[in-house]
């Protein structure tokens, strides 16, 4: 190893919050991007650096990075930040930005390529929305299927003034007088969107064919206008006669939305349905909960914990189904029956919260002591430890004169002792508020990963990486659709 290498690995390091050592790059800025990008929600310049960062190291890893974080179905579903990041590459790189307009939809929504005006890709963004509502007439006419891109689009004649200013604009852009443009929508709309018939107060359409997001955004008007109806369709459902699409649903806003204060007939069905239509999880997972003071700082942070590791153990089977260990000072056991309901789940969580520290070297030590255990066979090891959490651990707590690193070191270190296989470290950041990772693209059985998505809980259970850049590369391998752009003009 050479003096600037050297120099490179010293300087890598630095420190949580709390005072445990970490990296402040895991040696791949592609890497860095997958494993922080999904707790960024608030940091949208560090967001953009870490892009920039990622694209000048593989532009082409970092396209598929970007549609990563998109991707409702099988990714984050991260809409604001790729806006963002969209519209950035749009003014940065339009020959590339302009190849990927025709994909954006089919991981998004029609209304991201909205960004795409006032830069320089607007036009060719306009003539794929032109093109696109000619053919939805078109197969309208024709009584076939049509794209939802008339549901996206921004109305004329809405009351806010960003979306009707652009609603001129792209009027204008196209061609249209407000007349043309404001028919053209509500001929493509017509028994196609929920929110047509609310505003008509028309509750004739059927519940099993509303999206996931919207069954929950407007659960209340459904109950206050239509409850025998909807009170109906949450029984059928209930007892599997009816369906629901909840596939693109938001679980952290769904534990959110409990309360001792209403009727949680909706969510708790909802979560039934979520947990029901999902594989069913057989490894030997334990899950970690971060319940520490600083998940509190941007409060999200705690709920996606809670939601997120609420799912996860309700889906293990055997010995692991709806336990898991929550820690701060130290690790508790928490073990839910079968027959809590939701709220009382979620409710039963908070007991836990201790906002004092972050000991996750307490963890690690009580996995240690478990595997050491007189009563312990090598058929009960674990498969993985996931820990969903923050990553601002607390300093370790050394003996003597040992030296470790970090709190993972000192496990890694002391778990070789013992002889078996160490279980899979998953590090799953649900806030990034520095950028750092506890482990670095090359750590031998570990991941890193982010976000709020209920896609990560199969993404990191059904793994087999060796190693976290094995991880996202095997990750992003469904984005294929990126080998084929052009990078030169």
């Amino acid at each position: 190893m050479n003096v600037m290498k050297i120099t490179e690995e010293l300087l890598n390091k630095t420190l949580t919050e709390n005072g445990d050592v970490a990296y402040s790059t895991s040696l791949s800025y592609c890497l860095d991007y997958f494993s922080l990008i999904g707790g960024l929600r608030q940091k949208l310049a560090s967001a953009t650096n870490l892009f920039i960062k990622a694209y000048h190291e593989d532009r082409k890893k970092a396209i598929k990075l970007l549609f990563y974080t998109r991707d409702i179905r099988t990714g984050l579903g991260e809409r604001r930040l790729f806006r963002y990041l969209l519209s950035y590459l749009a003014s940065s790189n339009p020959f590339i930005a302009t190849q990927l307009i025709k994909y954006i939809p089919e991981y998004g929504r029609y209304d991201d390529l909205l960004v795409l005006l006032n830069t320089p890709v607007e036009d060719e963004a306009v003539n794929f929305i032109y093109q696109q509502l000619l053919d939805d007439q078109e197969n309208k006419k024709a009584n076939k299927p049509i794209s939802l891109l008339a549901k996206w689009m921004p109305s004329i004649n809405t009351s806010n003034a960003e979306a009707r200013k652009l609603a001129l604009h792209l009027a204008d852009k196209m061609n249209m007088t407000k007349k043309d443009y404001r028919q053209m929508l509500s001929f493509l709309r017509k028994g196609m969107i929920v929110e047509n018939n609310l505003r008509e107060k028309d509750y004739t359409f059927k519940y099993d064919e509303v999206p996931g997001l919207a069954m929950q955004k407007y659960e209340e008007a459904f109950l206050r206008n239509d409850e025998k109806r909807f009170q109906e369709y949450l029984k059928n459902l209930d007892e599997g006669k009816e369906k629901m699409n909840v596939n693109t649903m938001n679980v952290v806003s769904l534990v959110n939305s409990l309360s001792q204060k209403k009727d949680n007939s909706f969510a708790e069905i909802a979560w039934k349905k979520l947990v029901d239509n999902d594989i069913k999880l057989n490894r030997r997972t334990l899950v970690v909960r971060d319940g520490s003071g600083s998940m509190t700082v941007y409060h999200s942070a705690i709920e996606i914990a809670d939601a997120m590791t609420l799912l996860t153990a309700e889906r293990l089977q055997g010995e692991f189904h709806n336990r898991f260990i929550t820690f701060s000072s130290n690790p508790e056991l928490v073990e839910l029956s079968d027959g809590f309901s939701l709220l009382e789940k979620k409710l039963l969580l908070k007991d836990y919260d201790d906002y004092s520290n972050t000991d996750i070297q307490k963890v690690y030590e009580l996995i240690l002591d478990i595997y050491q255990h007189k009563d312990f066979k090598e058929e009960d090891a674990l498969d993985q430890i996931l820990i969903i959490s923050d990553m601002e651990f607390d300093e370790l707590d050394e003996e003597g004169d040992i030296n470790y690193d970090s709190t993972f070191e000192y496990f890694d270190k002391e778990f070789a002792k013992l002889g078996y296989k160490r279980p899979q470290v998953i590090f799953w950041n649900v806030n990034a508020r520095h950028i750092h990772t506890p482990v670095r693209q090359d750590t031998t059985g570990t991941i890193l990963v982010s976000g709020q998505s209920k896609n990560i809980i199969n993404m990191v259970v059904m793994n087999d990486a060796i190693d976290p850049l094995a991880f996202m590369n095997d990750t992003l391998k469904k984005y294929d659709f990126v080998d084929k752009l052009k990078w030169e003009e």
